[in-house]
């Protein structure tokens, strides 16, 4: 009925086996490459190994999550991963071993020959057995080599015609680490370790019986007891058969389903076999049964691999299965799976009894036996306390009428108990000691007592006076719990006082009816009630757990653990954490009237769906936690901080919201396993802290290391003593403050009127000032003006001057008068462009700019300037054969060189030479006065002389206005000359360069930029 209901309520769930521990199913959603599963291996390391058909992926699961590895390029062989953790598979030339990089190939001769002769090997790959590191042993048809791909050696460790097995045809690593070699002839049984097989090592052959005519053996499988199980083929008639060896001997042939591909042994004596569309399980002998794959009815089972526990693998073509023996399960043999249970005892060296309505059942080593009731006897539902063991191998029975039997386990017969004086036992009421029961009886006149029964007799209790006992009342009588006698009933609990000879009742225990008793470590004593447990310490009472429904048995196992059967289920107590079982632990959620662990170890438990046997070591994985995101690192002391995390059981036994949870703050106490999955801390400590977690799940595997969190609690400024201290002694001293300064303020009020006063008369003689300062800044600026145009027109009439006395002196010559009239013309024109300029800077407009000759202008200043400077010095003029055309205004360079030229003069020895120099430029100069406007090359004018220079000190200044080193010569300067150059270069976007030198004269450079279409128009002059 559960392996039905398990089935059914599986298969509507996508990923059944999240609810249930037997049937697992992992597809593309789950975090497979595909949905179609080629082949499966399971490793030493408790790693499962998928390949695809379709994709060269290769998944890993290790019951947690589905990892994935890249796969080699066409190549669909299985994968093994040795105990050492190296990663294998088959190539068609040799081995490949997979490391971070990816796959290397190392070749190996007999693999690649073997795929070269049999094309079968894609489909039946060749038996691989990794053999610790670096060590791989593999199965060819004639021979067992091994394999070092690191040295690149191969070693035959034997050839077939070497064994009586006539072909090898399989391989597999045995339980202690040794290997079965299997034939068609036979198997042989290789020594562990398998590393150290050498050529020269022992084989235990096992040969079959050549009457039974069986070949074709392979896919050896070893179970947990040691036991091979190989398929093999009748070779008349073609039939499969399934083959066991002990390692000894052979079984005789059990007959398999046709199609057979892989048979193993199951739980108990049940056979499971594999074909290529179905999956097969033994019902009783040798009849099968299809077992339908929840999800998966037509799902093509491709390949199997196999776990410890009787756990196997399924590769499909729709998904990969993982079928796992669930916790609870129904013990097998003498109707075990179906009965009844309503009462159940043990003792040690013999077993567990157990009473059913058909009969008096033994169970022991998981075999069970059974005897049915003399005739006329009857059970009914009295409670767990109708089956008593008895010294002299005996077992005694309550029936429902009232009658009792006892079970002589020598001679198997049953005997009659009959109370000497005609009394009729109606219940029994609990133990009275080892080997004997307190009992209920009642005479022919109803009247009732309580009686003593250890086997052998009855006797009176208590055997002197009245025990004022009401028995319509009372729920049981027990002197099994401690070194007194307990008695339950409707209106409470009392404990038997032997001096008053009388029960008197317990002050302070719970209201309600009491059923079970229980003593359990450090003198402590569980009560079962309506609904609850209640502890007695020795000085009150403490309920321990509520809202189980009623109590029908309490039991305590040989680890300390206390397990409750109740009306709403079976419950268990350990460590302080309760543990309830339902459907997601393959326990059915329905009445519980029984419960037994026996001295072994084994739990039972009897429910209305019939009995259960608890098998701890179907689940020994712990789970793992982890902390839920999102949550600060960070936190006040003054707030409460919560902290979430979650956990996960491997394989998936347990779901999540199952699992229970103990977690501690820094070296702390841990809690009590709970269900609760956030913890709230308060008045934290400042600094830094570590909360631990740990998970357990419903079999109390326990998380061996916890996951931590760490945080930091701070103290916020308002609650931070020192800085409230801080923050009162400075409000007292602002405080103190603000008293001196409104005392101040007053004080400063009465003086405001006479600093208003004085501030007012200092105002306006500010004003004053500033408007005289203003003025005079006026004038000034106004002046320098004056003076630069002065200068510049000074400069300008000497010329005319000198060229005026030239004509009045020499009138008849008409070519000097012509030259000498066309040189008063240029510098009347001079003069007018710089009364424009002036006219332009005063409206807010200047000179158009147009195309000039460099080489001309240069030279026409030269000649205009030559008889000014007379015999003080000589001009030269240095000027290419090529045209230097720029686009500037050269009125202003005309009269920026004319400056230039005099003031070179007036530095100059008498007789000194002046040059002047035209270049080009592709990029300007380092260290500029200042810097030209951008453009893609410059013409370059130098003015040189060959004077005293000027001394680096005031090169810097020379271009001030009103500077001047001749202040105090014979030829006073004015300071303007070069001032002027620097505001009309400064104008044009011309750069300024001076270098200089004392003792060896001055050179001022003027860099003019040179435009594209400018540079064009002067080629196409010049062409």
């Amino acid at each position: 009925m559960l392996v039905l209901w398990g089935l059914v309520w599986g298969a509507g769930d996508r990923v059944w086996g999240q609810e249930s521990s037997r049937w697992r199913v992992y597809r593309q959603d789950d975090g497979l490459a595909d949905d179609f599963v080629l082949s499966v291996t399971v490793s030493p390391r408790g790693q499962t190994w998928v390949r695809h058909p379709a994709v060269a992926s290769v998944n890993w699961l290790d019951g947690y999550q589905v990892r994935e590895i890249p796969g080699l390029e066409e190549n669909r062989f299985p994968v093994w991963e040795s105990r050492s953790g190296q990663i294998w598979s088959l190539h068609k030339v040799g081995l490949a071993e997979f490391r971070r990089e990816g796959w290397a190939v190392y070749p190996v001769d007999g693999i690649r020959d073997e795929h070269l002769t049999n094309s079968l090997r894609m489909l039946r790959p060749i038996p691989v057995l990794p053999a610790e590191r670096d060590h791989v042993l593999v199965l060819l048809p004639q021979q067992l080599i091994k394999v070092n791909p690191a040295s690149g050696r191969t070693v035959e460790l034997r050839s077939v015609t070497a064994t009586g097995l006539r072909s090898f045809t399989d391989l597999v690593e045995s339980r202690d680490g040794g290997a079965w070699v299997v034939g068609s002839g036979g198997v042989a049984r290789l020594p562990g370790p398998a590393r150290l097989l050498a050529a020269d090592s022992v084989w235990h052959e096992l040969l079959l019986d050549p009457a039974w005519g069986i070949e074709g053996l392979g896919r050896p499988i070893e179970d947990d007891e040691g036991k091979l199980v190989v398929v093999g083929e009748r070779a008349s008639g073609g039939e499969r058969v399934i083959l066991v060896c002990d390692g000894e001997d052979w079984e005789p042939p059990k007959l398999a389903p046709e199609g057979t591909r892989a048979a193993w042994r199951g739980m108990g004596e049940r056979f499971w076999a594999q074909a290529r569309g179905s999956l097969y399980e033994t019902v009783s002998g040798d009849r099968w049964q299809v077992v339908g794959v929840p999800g998966l009815p037509r799902a093509q089972l491709i390949d199997t691999a196999f776990e410890p526990g009787g756990v196997f693998w399924l590769a499909t073509s729709e998904g990969l299965i993982r079928h796992a023996p669930q916790t609870w399960r129904r013990p097998a043999g003498a109707g075990g799976e179906t009965m009844e249970i309503l009462g159940m005892a043990e003792h040690r060296g013999v077993g567990v009894w157990m009473v059913s309505p058909s009969g008096l059942y033994l169970g022991r080593d998981g075999r069970w036996r059974a005897w049915d009731w003399p005739e006329g006897f009857r059970l009914s539902g009295l409670g767990p306390r109708l089956v008593q063991w008895l010294e002299g191998q005996r077992v005694w029975v309550l029936g429902a009428t009232g009658g009792a039997l006892i079970f002589e386990l020598v001679n198997e017969r049953f005997h009659t108990v009959e109370h000497p004086e005609g009394r009729s036992i109606v219940r029994v009421l609990g133990g009275a000691r080892p080997g004997a029961v307190f009992l209920e009886t009642v005479d022919a006149g109803g009247g009732r007592q309580v009686e003593v029964f250890d086997g052998s007799g009855f006797s009176r209790w208590p055997d002197e006076g009245e025990a004022e006992i009401e028995l319509e009342r009372v729920e049981f009588v027990d002197g099994l719990a401690g070194d007194r006698i307990w008695l339950g009933s409707t209106q409470g609990l009392a404990v038997w006082d032997p001096v008053s000879g009388r029960f008197e009742k317990m002050e302070g225990a719970p209201e309600g009816t009491m059923h079970a008793v229980l003593a359990i470590a450090g003198g402590k004593i569980w009560f079962g009630g309506e609904g609850m447990i209640v502890e007695y310490d020795g000085r009150g009472f403490q309920v321990r757990r509520s809202g189980l429904g009623r109590v029908r048995s309490l039991r305590v196992a040989r680890d300390g653990t206390v397990w409750v059967a109740t009306e709403s289920g079976l419950f268990s107590y350990a460590d302080q954490a309760w543990m309830d079982y339902g459907p997601e632990e393959s326990f059915p959620g329905v009445e519980v009237r029984d419960v037994l662990p026996d001295r072994e170890g084994t739990v039972y438990a009897a429910t209305g769906e019939g009995l259960f046997r608890y098998h701890r070591e179907a689940d020994l994985d712990a789970p793992v936690s982890f902390f839920a995101g999102g949550t600060s690192r960070q936190t006040p002391t003054t707030r409460e901080y919560r902290v979430s995390y979650g956990g996960q059981d491997r394989w998936h036994y347990t779901p999540e919201r199952r699992l229970l949870f103990s977690h501690r703050l820094d070296d702390g106490v841990w809690s009590v396993f709970g269900e609760a999955r956030e913890v709230v801390l308060t008045n934290l400590t400042a600094g830094q802290h570590r909360l631990a977690v740990r998970a357990m799940d419903r079999n109390r595997n326990e998380e061996l290391e916890p996951v931590v969190w760490e945080f930091v609690a701070f103290v916020p400024w308002y609650a931070e003593p020192r800085i409230l201290l801080v923050t009162g002694g400075g409000l007292l001293v602002a405080g103190c403050l603000a008293w001196l300064a409104i005392n101040r303020h007053l004080r400063l009020r009465r003086s405001y009127a006479e600093v208003e006063g004085i501030v007012e008369q200092r105002t306006r003689e500010l004003q004053e000032a500033n408007r005289e300062l203003l003025h005079s800044q006026k004038m000034r600026a106004l002046g320098t003006l004056a003076a630069g145009i002065a200068h510049d027109f000074n400069s300008i009439l000497s010329i005319i001057k000198g060229s005026a006395q030239i004509i009045e002196h020499h009138l008849d010559d008409r070519e000097r008068i012509r030259t000498r009239v066309s040189r008063i013309r240029t510098m009347v024109e001079q003069g007018s462009g710089i009364v424009q300029a002036m006219l332009g800077f005063s409206r807010g407009a200047a000179l158009a700019a147009e195309p000039c000759d460099l080489n001309q202008l240069v030279g026409e200043t030269v000649r205009l300037v030559a008889d000014q400077v007379g015999s003080r010095a000589s001009l030269e003029c240095e000027v290419g054969s090529q045209p230097v055309v720029v686009r500037t205004v050269a009125p202003l360079i005309r009269q920026m060189l004319l400056n230039l030229v005099f003031n070179a003069v007036e530095a100059s020895v008498e007789g000194g030479v002046i040059r002047l120099r035209v270049t080009t430029a592709a990029l300007a100069p380092p260290e500029l006065v200042l810097a030209p406007a951008p453009a893609e090359a410059y013409a370059r004018i130098d003015v040189i002389d060959a004077g005293h220079g000027i001394p680096t000190e005031v090169q810097s200044r020379v271009f001030e206005p009103f500077f001047t080193t001749k202040a105090f010569s014979t030829r006073r300067g004015t300071g303007l000359g070069l001032s002027m150059v620097y505001e009309i270069a400064k104008e044009l976007g011309v750069g300024l360069r001076i270098e200089s030198e004392l003792g060896r004269g001055s050179a001022f450079s003027l860099l003019i930029p040179q435009v594209e279409g400018v540079l064009e128009a002067g080629a196409a002059r010049r062409s």
